[in-house]
């Protein structure tokens, strides 16, 4: 079904970049809510989830909030309350910086890593279902082009500070 069907549009696009650009977010949307049924099941949100991912790749040694949160998929300014949330539900534990006594290090528990565990095949399958209908040639391509619309978007961004 194509974009304009499925989002009930019925007039032209005004432009294939703004097709293409309205496709990327409603895809994106789409991805989301897919997600979102897995997390669930774990009491999560994605950005918890994408916390605990953060930290699990951390291999132990933890970060501080800041840096998690320049780490994260969505910007969030709120993640001192989203780390909040993991540490009632016992998924990471905050300790004082080693080398730093203003900062605070979030590492993630035994427990988080025990949710992550059992996420990841669910998520892997989920993965899978979703681009089973790309070949991996299509894949790498649509990983490049990816790449290059954020490398547009940060020099668009970066042009715009400089007028």
């Amino acid at each position: 079904m194509s974009l304009k069907d499925e989002i009930k549009q019925t007039k032209e696009f005004s432009s294939k970049s703004e097709e293409l650009l309205i496709g990327l977010l409603f895809t994106a949307d789409r991805i989301k809510k897919a997600m979102e049924d897995d997390f669930k099941e774990f009491g999560l949100t994605q950005q918890q989830y994408n916390i605990l991912r953060i930290l699990r790749g951390s291999k132990g040694t933890g970060l501080p909030t800041m840096e998690i949160a320049n780490r994260m998929i969505n910007k969030a300014p709120n993640v001192t309350r989203i780390v909040d949330r993991l540490i009632d539900k016992g998924f990471v534990c905050r300790e004082d910086s080693l080398t730093d006594r203003r900062q605070v290090v979030v590492c993630i528990s035994e427990t988080g890593l025990k949710a992550l565990g059992e996420l990841d095949e669910p998520i892997n399958k989920r993965n899978k279902e979703i681009l089973n209908d790309l070949n991996q040639n299509e894949i790498n391509e649509l990983i490049n082009n990816l790449e290059n619309v954020r490398l547009s978007i940060n020099n668009y961004q970066i042009n715009k500070k400089a007028k």
